[in-house]
């Protein structure tokens, strides 16, 4: 599929959030050499911030027949919230929904399962989001109390999170019985795919 085929669009958005999780893998593990803390924090923080805009401008890939139908100018939207107040206008369900597959070992039949938790959830979006704004900011030299980068929870738990919510997850399209089945690493190449499907043929790939 050409990469403006939105299937293969949003899987090209999606190699990027790989990317940027490794990124920040890197800072964590120090493999990658940061100045110090502070600087590491803020490289990491950037990333999560990118990781989060690529998660909601994928929605907006796996939704943009509705969408630019109800915003002719939607190339020119950028704010991330307005954005997600504005999917979910369209498409109550456009977040990705992460889930388990398994294979029947004898007939080679797929299940889904939904995963219930553990993962990046929209109020934990939210939240992410909103500390990595903080961070961005230039320090005011005149604020008092102690430089401290605070974002909730570990990063390495965030990385868990959003790595979990994005293994295997289901993209429902507004408007459509077609949904996208995605796979951050598919064998053999473990790059990122995404199978179209409709919920009345699951064995359709």
């Amino acid at each position: 599929m050409p990469a403006s085929h939105p299937p293969s669009l949003y899987c090209v958005q999606m190699e990027d959030v790989k990317r940027r999780v490794a990124l920040i893998r890197s800072v964590l593990n120090g493999s990658l050499h940061c100045p110090d803390e502070v600087t590491a924090y803020e490289l990491v923080s950037l990333q999560l911030r990118k990781i989060l805009e690529l998660v909601a401008f994928s929605s907006l890939v796996a939704n943009r027949e509705v969408y630019a139908a109800e915003w002719q100018k939607y190339q020119q939207h950028w704010r991330v919230k307005d954005l997600l107040v504005n999917l979910a206008k369209v498409n109550p369900d456009y977040y990705p929904r992460p889930v388990r597959v398994t294979v029947d070992s004898e007939t080679g039949a797929k299940s889904v399962e939904n995963i219930d938790d553990g993962f990046l959830t929209p109020a934990d979006f939210q939240a992410l989001y909103d500390k990595c704004a903080e961070v961005l900011h230039t320090w005011n030299p005149f604020r008092d109390g102690e430089r401290r980068i605070d974002f909730g929870k570990p990063v390495a738990e965030w990385l868990e999170r959003i790595q979990r919510l994005l293994a295997v997850h289901i993209m429902r399209l507004a408007g459509s019985t077609e949904l996208w089945l995605v796979y951050m690493s598919y064998p053999p190449e473990n790059n990122v795919h995404a199978l179209v499907a409709s919920p009345y043929d699951s064995t359709q790939e």
